[in-house]
């Protein structure tokens, strides 16, 4: 936010929210050490920013902890609101997992080498040999940028080349029984991945990396998938699941997923935006 902006808030007297939503991950980069350049970055921008009359709202709370990590400077100018979901497209779309079982799995949004989409790929090639017959690879959605895009043919559904419309995307979605999120940890430290809301809002398992966005949902709501490091163990938690189906785990999945949605409604959030307020009007003065 431009210091004039924030000089016109201080003048105004109007308290004012602004959600960080995806561009925050760039405070993680390297700064210019030309002074001009450096003044109009976004860490400039923020640090200018600071008002009694201005709050900045993130949307998970691991989100809150790395930005304190880098800017504690801001500390008591960051809340948090948790993501909510539209209305319109929320609801458990339970599968059963119907003998003989073959697991659908799916990569959800923009095929890119941060998502991890190239690992999804090797997994689908990995499983395809061992467990020939018990699983599906599903990448819903657009291909990338990907500096090594290696053979695809072991996809069952490969990424399309231009976008879907979103009532393709979320029919794709609803078939899938668990859906993959293999990412790296630059990006999504400090951004709500959609796909991962997506797959949330329809309460599907998450086969997930262990990075702290994952690991909180994990740690609040319980089983909702499994996480795993680097790629032999993610070989090994996919050929566990096709090879040994526990219908009883999976529905408990479901159930924690299902919490997890009803968690982010509207209504749920109410009381939680309410204290946010509070919390900025104290502050306010």
């Amino acid at each position: 936010m431009p210091r004039e902006s924030c000089w016109r808030i201080d003048g105004a007297r109007v308290p004012v929210q602004v959600v960080l939503h995806g561009g925050l991950a760039v405070i993680r980069n390297r700064r210019a050490r030309n002074p001009l350049k450096r003044v109009v970055d976004t860490q400039s921008a923020l640090e200018l920013g600071r008002s009694k009359y201005l709050q900045y709202l993130v949307m998970e709370k691991c989100i809150r902890r790395m930005f304190f990590k880098i800017m504690p400077s801001l500390a008591d100018s960051v809340d948090v609101l948790e993501h909510p979901f539209p209305i319109a497209e929320t609801g458990p779309e339970r599968l059963a997992l119907e003998a003989p079982v073959r697991f659908w799995f799916g990569f959800l949004g923009k095929a890119t080498e941060s998502k991890g989409f190239e690992l999804f790929r090797q997994l689908a090639e990995t499983v395809r040999m061992s467990a020939p017959g018990k699983a599906e690879f599903h990448a819903i959605g657009p291909l990338g940028r990907l500096s090594n895009c290696g053979d695809l043919s072991a996809l069952d559904r490969q990424p399309e080349r231009e976008m879907l419309v979103r009532s393709e995307y979320v029919k794709g979605l609803k078939q899938m029984h668990y859906i993959c999120f293999p990412y790296r940890s630059a990006h999504y430290e400090l951004s709500v991945s959609g796909s991962v809301l997506d797959a949330v809002a329809f309460s599907k398992p998450m086969l997930a990396a262990r990075l702290p966005i994952f690991a909180d949902l994990f740690n609040r709501f319980g089983d909702l998938g499994d996480l795993s490091d680097g790629p032999e163990e993610w070989k090994k938690t996919l050929l566990r699941i096709v090879s040994k189906p526990y219908r009883s785990r999976y529905r408990l999945q479901q159930d924690a997923m299902e919490s997890l949605q009803r968690s982010r409604s509207i209504s749920a959030l109410a009381e939680s935006y309410r204290q946010v307020c509070r919390r900025g009007r104290d502050r306010f003065g």
